[in-house]
């Protein structure tokens, strides 16, 4: 069955989820993501997690702590989407380099921020397609570490310190819930304890915000920093 005939009418949720769950029974369980950016796309139907503006949770947390970075940081940013956060910090004096698992969403994002000076990449989290030396001040991972089954988060914690420098920060934003909440359907909330093997990764926790948001019905969120520890 290909993708546009198995779209369930009228519910992109459903849709991604069904793409999701065909891609990962045929051994490339975030192959979804560029299926559902460029189908989404020709049938002129949105994207329903591209907000098109910078996350409302980086904005005021980025204005309170960027100065702790220095100087035009440089900022690593994790499954970019549409490229509205990358190219807020950018505007904002960051060396943005920022990528996508879908090389549609990256050329867009060039499309609408042909100016803003960030490294535009289509890759994998567990293949990122530049230097395997290049380290940055900030990660800033939003919604993506969710999307993963809750299998492959542990796995994933690994790419995301290790492209932290030393004295550098990894953010990480997420839905969260508690053991006892209903796992719940992709993109599956995450429970504190899953971040916890980043203390076993030298990744020391700087803060962590556990709040609901004003959305309607609210949204339980996580917000956390944490500090790589080393020279």
């Amino acid at each position: 069955m290909g993708a546009e005939e198995s779209e369930p009418q009228g519910d992109p949720r459903a849709w991604a989820r069904q793409l999701a769950g065909e891609h990962a029974a045929g051994g490339r369980p975030d192959g979804w993501f560029e299926t559902f950016y460029a189908e989404s796309e020709r049938r002129g139907s949105e994207v329903f997690w591209a907000d098109r503006v910078p996350n409302p949770n980086l904005v005021p947390r980025w204005e309170r702590h960027a100065a702790a970075f220095g100087e035009r940081p440089r900022v690593l940013v994790v499954g970019a989407g549409f490229g509205d956060d990358a190219a807020w910090l950018a505007d904002r004096g960051a060396r943005v380099t920022a990528f996508d698992i879908s090389p549609h969403a990256v050329a867009r994002s060039v499309e609408r921020f042909p100016d803003a000076g960030v490294q535009w990449f289509a890759g994998d989290l567990f293949r990122l397609p530049f230097a395997p030396g290049a380290h940055f001040d900030c990660v800033f991972e939003t919604y993506t570490l969710q999307v993963f089954r809750p299998g492959r988060r542990e796995a994933a914690l690994v790419p995301l310190r290790d492209r932290v420098r030393p004295g550098g920060e990894l953010w990480v934003i997420a839905r969260g819930r508690e053991p006892q909440d209903p796992e719940g359907q992709l993109p599956w909330p995450l429970l504190r304890v899953e971040l916890e093997p980043l203390a076993r990764l030298g990744m020391r926790e700087l803060s962590f915000e556990d709040y609901f948001d004003d959305e309607e019905p609210p949204q339980r969120r996580f917000v956390a920093r944490y500090r790589r520890e080393g020279d």
